[in-house]
């Protein structure tokens, strides 16, 4: 019959290992619950279940492809926005090398390697930026609460809603009508077009991403 004989040296390298192993397991844990999982429940999209819970939106985040036609010309640019209307926090980044960024009265604007910063009132920026779905956000609200003319009609068609926005009034330079086309399921926006007083398609944006954030 054999018998083990654990030395004093060897028990405590196997005391080290444990302790070694309990260390990892702790740090690897924590590792886990705070730069991962908090960062996870941080992101969580808020659901919308129909247009008119745009009107709530205070913050979100949206990536989205905006073609303008101006003077028998036609852009496509590629949108990032991060914006914070509770807080008046706005950023947007356009093709990755344009970046406005407004904090209160403070609006910064870059340009690759070239910056300006100068003062304005952050209301007009977005009020007169077609191109920012915060806009278009404002106008609704301001429709809904009668505080401009207007009205808000939903169409259905196949498996989407067709929500159709006009006004008379001049919120948004030049754009009459609004049309924005949200999956019927699930109420996530995919398109919005944008027309003048004849009829004329002014903006599209194709949306790849729109996250609620509260």
């Amino acid at each position: 019959m054999k018998i083990l004989n654990i030395t004093f040296d060897t028990r405590v390298k196997i005391l080290v290992v444990i302790c070694v192993i309990i260390a990892l397991t702790i740090i690897s844990y924590s590792f886990y619950y705070i730069c991962i999982r908090e960062n996870k429940e941080e992101i969580q999209p808020q659901k919308i279940e129909n247009i008119e819970e745009i009107l709530d939106v205070l913050c979100y985040e949206a990536k989205y492809d905006v073609t303008v036609n101006a003077n028998k010309t036609t852009n496509t640019y590629n949108v990032a926005e991060n914006v914070d209307l509770e807080n008046n926090t706005y950023n947007m980044v356009i093709d990755e090398t344009l970046t406005i960024s407004i904090n209160s009265n403070n609006t910064s604007v870059k340009r690759q390697n070239m910056e300006y910063e100068y003062f304005t009132t952050t209301g007009e920026i977005l009020k007169n930026n077609a191109i920012s779905f915060s806009s278009i956000i404002e106008c609704i609200k301001k429709i809904s609460n009668k505080e401009i003319k207007g009205n808000i009609k939903r169409i259905e068609q196949d498996d989407k809603f067709i929500y159709q926005i006009s006004t008379d009034e001049n919120y948004i330079e030049k754009v009459k009508r609004i049309e924005i086309t949200t999956q019927k399921e699930n109420c996530k926006i995919t398109e919005i077009k944008m027309y003048n007083s004849e009829e004329n398609e002014l903006y599209s944006m194709i949306f790849e991403s729109f996250m609620v954030k509260k």
